[in-house]
């Protein structure tokens, strides 16, 4: 089998078996950013001061902070995998084509 079926092989292998996984660190990712939402609107209900203090209070909360660096870390987990699947699959679709080129008498 030559170097590139191979890589073509691999990219398909890649992404058959990652798209259970992708769909599942897209739903953890929203999960976390909802979450976030939610502990920012509660920390502004329990907040004290104006409109504008209360926001900056929020904000700065530790349970807040907290919130915003899972989803952020979930956010980098999908968008790394969403990434390195458009990798396997452009490698795939570079594959065929160059097969369907070879095919024609092109190459």
């Amino acid at each position: 089998m030559n170097k590139e079926r191979e890589q073509a092989e691999t990219a398909l292998d890649f992404l058959s078996t990652t798209d259970e996984k992708a769909v599942y660190l897209e739903r953890l990712y929203k999960a976390a950013e909802q979450f976030h939402k939610e502990v920012e609107a509660a920390q502004l209900m329990v907040a004290d001061g104006t409109v504008p203090e209360k926001k900056a209070k929020s904000i700065l909360a530790l349970e807040t902070k907290e919130a915003h660096k899972a989803m952020l870390d979930a956010w980098q987990e999908w968008k790394n995998l969403v990434m390195r699947r458009n990798s396997a699959e452009r490698r795939w679709e570079d594959w065929r084509s160059l097969n369907a080129n070879r095919r024609q008498g092109g190459m």
